[in-house]
């Protein structure tokens, strides 16, 4: 069995990395009404392209540090990158949803905040349970 599937936290980012290189992808070459209007609140010059790059950015580096687990400074960069990440989208439509009254789009705040805690909470488990990814 290959290394990065032995314990939760590694397998989950490397589906966590993929999901995000694949959403990065479309928000960089498909700018919808939804995901424009998740932005356009910001003072900043932000476009979905920005967000898209970050995303793509982010899921490579996850995807990397979960199929790399073994290299420990990695596994939390991509640790890190599972979390926080997907939480600034969140946070970006959590803002919209502020600014137009429009709770509709909770749903999409929801949606990114998950991803986001359940990488916390295999982390905190593995952690805990003293498998942090390393094979043991």
């Amino acid at each position: 069995m290959k290394h990065y599937l032995r314990t939760p936290l590694p397998g989950l980012l490397v589906l966590i990395g993929a999901w995000q290189i694949v959403s990065g992808w479309n928000w960089a070459i498909r700018p919808t009404p939804s995901r424009i209007a998740g932005v356009e609140w910001m003072p900043a010059n932000i476009t979905t392209q920005h967000v898209g790059l970050l995303l793509l950015a982010s899921g490579v580096i996850t995807l990397i540090g979960g199929l790399l687990s073994r290299v420990r400074w990695l596994r939390s960069v991509a640790t890190y990158a599972a979390i926080f990440v997907p939480l600034l989208v969140a946070a970006a439509f959590l803002g919209a949803a502020a600014e137009s009254g429009n709770a509709d789009r909770m749903q999409t705040v929801y949606s990114y905040a998950t991803y986001s805690l359940a990488v916390l909470w295999v982390a905190i488990a593995s952690s805990r349970s003293g498998r942090g990814g390393d094979d043991q």
